[in-house]
């Protein structure tokens, strides 16, 4: 979808993705270092639903979250590509006038600048489903709540050296494009609070996976959450453009 006369059109993605790529890629770890982490969080994940299913008692809806959502473990740069991704999706929903290239650039150091805040501080993140109708960009099937094998170009399982460089953030569709959540674990965060708090190596990845299934059980206990957010979202874009531009 074109970003022209929407709120995608207020920034320059190219340069947000230039911007972002400075961001640091978080605390050195050897690889045997690297692979565990994954390996705690992609297990955590497998077994996060049936926790919150036997604390809460929302089996039905623990149970399609375990059959259904995605799980990508993510470095920082696949973190900000995949949050890049929903939120331009979500701006290419709301009218905007044209921006002159200067308003775009500094559209674009605004949203780098959120964007390093949340790469550096969140551990986990669920991105709803897109809701029904809209066609999203990079969509594909479902799998079971462990981490895909199969790259869709939001970064997924912590293989690629931080030097290298983000993938194109200036192609995204309608939210994350999918029919389901996707759960994103960012393991260079969950490392660093665990250093940083002296946390046990497997509470800490269980606890960051219960409590984000906990919200992907939430969204498919109650289907209209997902569409409620997404249009909140969109509500407060349309008050920030409206602010900046007039009624």
């Amino acid at each position: 979808m074109t970003t022209q006369g929407t709120a995608a059109g207020l920034v320059d993605w190219r340069t947000v993705e230039r911007l972002t790529a400075l961001i640091p890629a978080g605390p050195s770890a050897s690889r045997s270092a690297r692979a565990s982490s994954v390996a705690v969080l992609r297990r955590s994940a497998q077994e996060a639903p049936a926790w919150v299913a036997r604390i809460t008692g929302l089996n039905r809806a623990a149970q399609q979250v375990a059959e259904t959502t995605r799980v990508s473990v993510v470095d920082r740069a696949g973190l900000v590509r995949a949050s890049t991704r929903a939120l331009r999706g979500l701006m290419e929903q709301v009218p905007a006038p044209p921006a002159s290239e200067a308003i775009q650039l500094v559209g674009a150091a605004e949203m780098a600048g959120a964007m390093s805040l949340l790469a550096t501080r969140l551990l986990g993140q669920v991105v709803p489903a897109a809701p029904s109708g809209t066609s999203g960009h990079g969509g594909g099937s479902a799998g079971p709540a462990h981490p895909s094998g199969e790259g869709d170009g939001e970064g997924d399982d912590v293989v690629t050296p931080a030097t290298e460089p983000a993938r194109d953030v200036t192609t995204g569709g309608g939210w994350d494009g999918a029919a389901s959540p996707h759960l994103l674990l960012v393991a260079p965060n969950v490392l660093a609070v665990r250093r940083q708090m002296d946390l046990d190596m497997l509470d800490l990845p269980a606890w960051v996976c219960l409590h984000e299934m906990t919200h992907a059980v939430q969204l498919a206990a109650a289907p209209w959450l997902g569409p409620y957010l997404s249009d909140s979202m969109r509500m407060v874009i349309g008050a920030v453009v409206e602010a900046a531009y007039g009624g």
